[in-house]
């Protein structure tokens, strides 16, 4: 009797340790299914109007919330038509992160949100906006062929005045991931080619897991600097320009601009 006693109690032991495992196993289930979301709702216009101003909004919730602390919210605007490419910083306004666009040419506009949380998670959501003219401008835009090439010359390139120096960034807004590119900048001094100048971009990531490099580049031409690097990682970028002059004068360059590897 003793031993039927015995037994019944090993039993229930045992009963009791198997309900205690599988509860902290559930437990473990319920913390793995648990996990943070970062989502991004992008609002553009459909369509527009030559000489239209735009808002681009996007609202970025965090676990189903809304979210106002992103690291980094930037808008990149491309027309292929207008050979175009630029990026557009945001600003948080009544808690949705937005941005103004002049409308300046015709084409089909494709515009991206690019949203990094300060757990360096980033999200991309896309969107189109076609834009039209009246007739005056499309014959305007086909007929004037000189207009049309300095347009997209100047759209093309990112250039900047310091006082008497101009910066004009030969890239793009936007590069590939894992792809070789050629980083290219022009450099001026009082109208000139400032030659024989000592050039660096400091590289940036503004996400986790990225540490920042430096990058010598070397004058292909009078006045322009160039080097080849491969961006491993996707994600929003400062690139930082560090120009010293080499001809005798007292002038350093300090200028900053950011792009998206995607």
């Amino acid at each position: 009797m003793k031993r039927f006693g015995l037994l019944i109690i090993a039993l229930v032991s045992i009963a009791v340790l198997a309900a205690c495992n599988n509860s902290k196993e559930g437990g473990k289930t319920e913390t793995k299914k648990k996990t943070t979301d970062l989502g991004a709702a992008l609002t553009v216009p459909k369509q527009a109007v030559i000489g239209d101003e735009v808002e681009l909004k996007v609202a970025v919730t965090k676990d189903g919330k809304n979210y106002t602390k992103a690291k980094d919210v930037a808008f990149e605007v491309e027309n292929e038509e207008a050979n175009t490419d630029q990026m557009m910083i945001a600003t948080l306004k009544d808690n949705v992160y937005v941005a103004k666009l002049k409308i300046k040419d015709l084409g089909v506009y494709v515009i991206k949100a690019h949203v990094t949380a300060e757990d360096g998670s980033h999200v991309m959501p896309n969107r189109e906006m076609a834009v039209t003219g009246n007739n005056s401008q499309k014959k305007e835009k086909t007929t004037d062929t000189t207009a049309t090439k300095s347009a997209k010359q100047v759209t093309k390139h990112d250039e900047r005045t310091h006082g008497n120096v101009t910066i004009i960034y030969n890239n793009p807004n936007s590069f590939k991931k894992d792809d070789k590119v050629n980083l290219s900048v022009s450099l001026k001094y009082k109208g000139e080619a400032l030659s024989n100048a000592s050039v660096r971009y400091q590289v940036i990531t503004q996400f986790n897991g990225g540490k920042p490099i430096w990058i010598n580049l070397q004058e292909t031409s009078s006045g322009t600097y160039e080097a080849k690097h491969t961006f491993t990682q996707a994600g929003p970028y400062l690139l930082k320009l560090h120009a010293e002059d080499g001809n005798g004068e007292d002038l350093h360059i300090n200028d900053a601009k950011r792009f998206i590897v995607k």
